[in-house]
């Protein structure tokens, strides 16, 4: 639980550099952030879901919106 912390710290980490650079230097396509941030929510639901507090639905909502993301890449 402890690794899957800190790879969620550094890949929320990894996003604000990403969003940073796509308003302040250069556009970023939708092939360059949509794969990054499914995985990023992913491990975010994984993360949730894996706690000792099971009455929260957050996870769940961090899951769909993973499921949203790969649509998108899908399509």
């Amino acid at each position: 639980m402890d690794l899957l912390k800190k790879v969620n710290t550094a890949l929320s980490t990894g996003a604000v550099m990403m969003g940073f650079y796509h308003f302040f230097v250069e556009d970023l396509s939708i092939n360059a952030w949509v794969p990054y941030l499914f995985i990023m929510y992913l491990l975010f639901g994984l993360e949730i879901s894996k706690r000792e507090d099971k009455d929260s639905k957050l996870g769940y909502v961090y899951f769909a919106a993973s499921v949203l993301f790969l649509a998108i890449m899908i399509t």
